[in-house]
């Protein structure tokens, strides 16, 4: 089960998985959490970000919160969930993806072609053309901080594998 989470509530998928697991049986699992896109979620607070989100009619906070909704709030919220489920945990392993974009085609890339935010793009109709001019207004009204010119946050992951009892 890698990255079915943002789009899958991960205590159903769980149980599902559970009800036809066999004993000793082994899962895998790699999901973001509720603690990835902390800055986003901050930016989204400010006048500008509300402003361009009026303009191009985008709920940047709500498109976060339906993806944490169905994601484990953090690595506890997971391992409580597994072993809820009626698995051991046997490894367990917490990472930190740093995102970094410099240009509106980095962010698009990671929005659209990396697949982590399509569902989102195409529910408010924004095109490369729309992103261009966000990314721009983010990047110089400084809605995002910059580091070194770049726009950067960071994602929490969870690697883990479990064994069914």
């Amino acid at each position: 089960m890698h990255f079915l989470f943002a789009y899958i509530d991960y205590r159903q998928l769980l149980a599902k998985t559970a009800a036809i697991s066999k004993k000793d049986g082994l899962i895998s699992i790699c999901t973001t959490t509720g603690n990835s896109f902390q800055q986003l979620r901050t930016a989204g607070t400010t006048k500008i970000a509300r402003f361009v989100c009026r303009l191009f009619n985008v709920k940047p906070t709500e498109i976060l919160d339906q993806y944490a909704a169905l994601m484990p709030n953090n690595s506890a919220c997971l391992q409580n969930a597994v072993q809820e489920a009626g698995y051991d945990v046997l490894s367990h392993d917490i990472h930190h993806l740093r995102i970094s974009v410099a240009t509106w085609r980095e962010a698009w890339d990671f929005m659209h072609n990396a697949g982590w935010f399509v569902e989102a793009l195409h529910r408010y109709q924004l095109s490369k053309y729309k992103i261009a001019i966000m990314f721009t207004i983010a990047k110089f009204t400084g809605l995002l901080p910059l580091t070194k010119g770049r726009i950067e946050d960071t994602m929490e992951f969870v690697v883990l594998t479990a064994k069914r009892r």
